[in-house]
Order: structure tokens, then sequence, then C-alpha cells
């Protein structure tokens, strides 16, 4: 029982295939087509057409389609009902034995010579149709391009662009025709100039590619000119004009060697144009050192000039003092045209250098309104005396470079900028036993530290807080306590911390790669 299932199952689906629904082998001329699909289709059948020569996107669901083939082909139908219990496919042939127009080239040039182009028919004749004769014409010239066809089959006269359509026709039977469109001019579709040196830097139609190069020596370039289709330009196409002079042969491309001076050069093929403008390299570079004789001469005079009675472990020195670096500030600043990556137009690369080396001041403020005095006649003096301390310095070490000319053209380099504040508190003990003195000090304060850096093109910056802590030192020391001729340190403890310090993630300063 089974068996005999699966057998009328099978017979079922081979007659469901079996049926016609293609239709039959149609013969035609190519323009004017054939009807395929059968006469009375079923109206609640879905039919899908398999894409194919001369079956336009809009025929595909239709049951009847009128097809027209450039040549002989096979078209394939899919057939479903409403609710895809039942599906069949065929297939019918279609000959073609009249048609098929092509032209070389596929575009004509609208320059009005003769035999521009050359139209054929591929098709003509199958079985017992013999080949017959046919004419060739201008069936339709809506843009007055003024061509003409010859019998041979050979286009001429163009002088304008638009579309043109030629026909060949049947002598012995009118209603059996071909027909296709050919472009008069479209010519040159677009023209190139591309920078040798990188040629992903082009410039197209009516652009301006720009290059800067050294002072000596020659810079090349290619242009290029595209055809409106895919074909590529006939015998002596495109036409060459401009600055410089193209080679005798026109070819589709050339390269030129432009320079050594500066100008524009501006290329024509066909009715397209583009533009070369080459600079010279001319890099302005700003460098400027910073004497520091002067500030240290400054120092010397006006700071530390003088001794005072009071000495600390920690309080010196008395009065401000200025930390002047051993080496010179240094400033760059270097500007200069480059040609941008895989862009026709210029950047500006820049290039800032800066130096700085370990500046700072230092000074300690000795609280005068509550200092103590005591006197042991013959043995000693004391001071005892509060003050306040504070000490800045900055640092700056820094190159940082912007080239569009590289891929990643962001700001990169180093930036490292380190800047520091203290802030202490204490108090000092000062003995002075005849020539020998005797100090003793202990303060208590913090410090605060700003730092910058360049981070992926943007400058990032922290802040860290030391935290509060306590340290204590002494010393003995022989004469001025501005300019001892002898001291020794007696002891140092801490730092001690009294409440733990803190430090900030980095954060965004500023975005050096917004424009």
């Amino acid at each position: 029982m089974k068996f005999t299932l699966i057998v009328i199952l099978i017979l079922s689906a081979m007659h469901a295939q079996s049926q016609q629904y293609a239709g039959e082998e149609k013969i035609c001329c190519s323009g004017n087509g054939a009807a395929i699909g059968i006469d009375n289709p079923n109206p609640d059948h879905c039919y899908v057409w398999a894409a194919a020569d001369g079956l336009t996107a809009d025929q595909v669901n239709q049951k009847t389609p009128i097809v027209k083939p450039d040549k002989t082909t096979w078209y394939n139908v899919t057939v479903t009902d409403q609710f895809f219990s039942f599906k069949a496919i065929d297939r019918v042939r279609v000959v073609v034995y009249f048609g098929g127009i092509k032209f070389y080239p596929t575009y004509i040039y609208p320059n009005g010579e003769a035999n521009q182009a050359k139209a054929t028919l591929t098709e003509n004749g199958y079985g017992s149709l013999p080949p017959e004769p046919f004419t060739w014409s201008v069936h339709a010239d809506p843009d007055n391009t003024e061509a003409t066809i010859s019998q041979a089959g050979w286009i001429s006269g163009c002088v304008r662009s638009g579309k043109v359509t030629i026909r060949a026709t049947s002598t012995s039977n009118p209603e059996c025709y071909d027909e296709e469109i050919i472009e008069v001019n479209i010519g040159v579709k677009d023209v190139i100039a591309s920078d040798m040196v990188n040629e992903e830097r082009k410039a197209q139609a009516g652009e301006t590619l720009y290059i800067v190069k050294p002072l000596a020596g020659m810079h090349l370039v290619e242009f290029r000119a595209i055809p409106n289709d895919e074909s590529t330009f006939p015998a002596g196409q495109p036409d060459w004009s401009g600055n410089p002079t193209a080679p005798p042969e026109a070819a589709e491309s050339w390269t030129a060697s432009l320079g050594p001076l500066a100008g524009y050069y501006t290329v024509t093929a066909g009715d397209k144009s583009v533009t070369v403008a080459l600079s010279v390299s001319s890099p302005v570079t700003i460098q400027k050192a910073l004497d520091l004789s002067q500030v240290k001469k400054f120092k010397e005079k006006f700071f530390n000039s003088y001794s005072f009675p009071l000495q600390s472990a920690y309080c010196t020195p008395i009065p401000i003092g200025l930390t002047i670096p051993a080496d010179n500030i240094t400033l760059g600043v270097a500007l200069e045209e480059v040609n941008k990556y895989h862009n026709p137009n210029l950047g500006n690369k820049i290039d800032f250098a800066i130096t700085l080396p370990a500046i700072g001041a230092s000074g300690c403020l000795p609280l005068y309104n509550f200092l103590f005095i005591a006197s042991v006649p013959g043995l000693a003096d004391v001071y005892v005396f509060p003050y306040v301390r504070a000490a800045a310095g900055i640092t700056i070490v820094g190159n940082v470079t912007r080239d569009p000319s590289m891929q990643m053209s962001d700001w990169d380099g180093t930036l490292n900028v380190v800047g520091k504040v203290e802030l202490f508190a204490g108090f000092a003990v000062d003995a002075a036993f005849g020539p020998f003195n005797l100090s003793v000090s202990g303060e208590t304060g913090s410090d605060l530290t700003m730092k910058a850096r360049l981070q992926e093109g943007k400058i990032e910056t922290n802040a860290s807080v030391g935290g509060l802590q306590v340290k204590f030192a002494g010393y003995v020391y022989v004469g001025s306590p501005s300019n001892p001729t002898f001291s020794t340190p007696t002891f140092e403890l801490g730092p001690y911390k009294v409440i733990d310090g803190y430090e900030s993630p980095y954060v965004e300063f500023i975005d050096l790669n917004v424009d």
C-alpha cells in the first residue's frame, strides 16, 4: 500500500512537470519579438520568469510576456498556485533569425568625420530561412546629431552629442526589424590627474591637483581620460590639448614631468579639463633660544645678597631664591605646506618644540611678630620663631607634530609638563654659642603637582596632592646663617604622613585633532 502511494505521488509530480506553461518554440525578428507562455494561462497561477536577454524587469511576473532578444535565447518559468501546494517548471526557446545590432565603438566622438563607427547584424537566417537583404537607416535622431549610416553599416557625420536610433529592416518583410541606440559624444566622461608619488592623490575634471615639490628636480603626473562606457577609445581619440603638450599618439593615459618652477598646468581631453598647481617647498622655521645669563646676573645681585640673623634647617634661603636652569630655554616652530594624504589639496604641517629645564622659586617668611628671644649671659642667645615656607617649579619638554601628508595626520609626538607647588608652616629654634650655632626646625605642609601629556592628539592633565606630612631636622653651623663657613646635619626625621595624598586620573584638557 505504501509503495503504491509513493508511485502515485511520483507520477503526479511528473505530470505536473510535463505540462506546458512556457508555450511552444517561437521564431522571430529581434525588433518585433515574440510572446512566450500559453494562450489561456490559469488566472490563479503565479508565474516567475528567470532573467534572460530580451526580458525586462517588469515582465518577470507576466504570464505571456513579449520578449525581444538579440540572439536565440532559452526562457525558464516557474509556476505555482496561490497556496504553494503545486509547483511546475517549464522552458521555451525563442529563435532569432533577424536582429542583434552591435556597434564598434559603442559611442561616437562628434567630429563630423566619415566612418566613425560600424554597425553589424549578428543574426540573419535560420534553418530553412536563408539570409535576406536588409537596409540600414537612422530611425530617430531627437538630439540632431546629424548622424548618417551607409548600407555597409558605417555611421558618419556626427557633429553634436546625443542619442541616435539605428534600425535594420528586412527588405522582403518591412515588419521584421531590429534597432539599437548609439551614443554620440560622449567621448570623454572624465579626465584625471594623478600624483605619481602617491597615486591615490588625484583630481578629476573641473578640479585642481595641488603638489608641493622640492626646489630641485621635476615631478611626475599622470593624465588619464575615461571613456563614457566600458569600451576603449577609438584610434586617434581622445584629443588632448593644453600645457604640458601630450605625446602625438592619442593614448588614454600619458605621463608628464612638471617643473622645475612653480606654476599652473591645465590639460584638456575632449571637453573635460583638469589642472595641476605645482609649488615649491618653502618651510618656515622659527628657532629661538632664550639667553638666561642676564637673569642669572639679576639673581646674583638681588637675591641672597644679604644675610639675616635667623636661620633654620628648612627656612633657607632667606629671602626668596630663584632656581635658574643651567641650559637655555629653547622654542621652535616649523611651518610647511605638504601634499595631503589621499587628497588633491594641500595641508599645513606644523612642528612645535619647547624645552624648559626646571625653573622655580622658593622663599621663607619668618613671622617676626611671634619672635621669642632668650639670652643666657656669657653662654648662649636663643631665638624661637614660626615661619611659612613656599616653593614652586615647572619643567616642560615637548615636541608635537601635525603632518597632513601622513595617513594618521592628527597631532603626534611627546609633551611632558610638570608643575609643582609646596606650602609648609613650621617653627625654628636657633641657639648661638659664640661662633657655633645650632638650628632645629619642625614643619608640616603639603604639595600639589600638576602634569600634562600628549595622548592620541589630545592634551590630558591630572593633579596629585601629596597629603599632609610632618618632618624635623637640625644642624650645626659656624658663621653667618645665610653663608656659613661650616655646617653639618645633626639629624633629620620624616617626613611622616598624617593624611594620605590623592592622584586624579588623566582627563582631556584640549583636543588638538578638532579643526
